[in-house]
């Protein structure tokens, strides 16, 4: 069994603390996003992704690694609008998707999200974001999850819908938040 691991790459074998060394000294770009895309070792997933700073090469990642963890880590250090768009409409795995909607502000995108996400905690992180005031009412009116209502009522500003949420949304938390956010505009006039 020894003599086959002389064939493993150096950040595949020995210790932890010769795999972390291994990595420590890898500069080159590249390499460092093919081992983010192929390693499934947890504890040097963070290491990697956080030596790579190319954005082209994080995209990658974030695209391909086998490992949802890996995907999630370079995600968290990407800023393109356009490239975390792309990752949170392909993208499988919540955590993944749910990091990649919490940094965009395109408000269609947002919209989409915010409507049409299997995820109620995505659509909480789109709505976050959300400022179309139309969007958020259908939500507050239709959406089943009292919860995801809840955030759509709490980016609410038009007194005359906060004021019929107050009084006919089924869930006591939404109404309440309907109630407090109300008072809050009325006292900011």
């Amino acid at each position: 069994m020894a003599f086959f691991s002389m064939f493993k790459p150096k950040w595949k074998r020995g210790s932890k603390l010769d795999r972390y060394r291994t990595i420590e000294e890898i500069d080159n770009q590249a390499r460092l996003g093919r081992i983010a895309k192929k390693c499934r070792a947890e504890d040097l997933i963070p290491m990697v992704v956080d030596k790579i700073s190319d954005p082209v090469i994080l995209a990658r990642v974030a695209r391909k690694a086998k490992d949802s963890y890996a995907r999630w880590a370079a995600t968290c250090k990407i800023t393109d609008q356009n490239v975390l768009m792309q990752i949170a409409r392909k993208e499988k795995d919540r955590n993944v998707r749910r990091v990649a909607v919490s940094d965009v502000t395109d408000q269609v995108f947002l919209a989409e999200f915010a409507l049409n996400d299997p995820d109620n905690d995505v659509k909480k992180k789109a709505i976050k974001n959300l400022t179309n005031p139309h969007i958020l009412a259908q939500i507050a009116k239709t959406e089943p999850d009292s919860g995801v209502r809840w955030y759509a009522v709490n980016n609410i500003e038009d007194c005359n819908l906060l004021l019929t949420l107050s009084q006919s949304d089924p869930d006591e938390s939404v109404r309440r938040c309907a109630k407090t956010k109300l008072r809050e505009i009325k006292k900011e006039a």
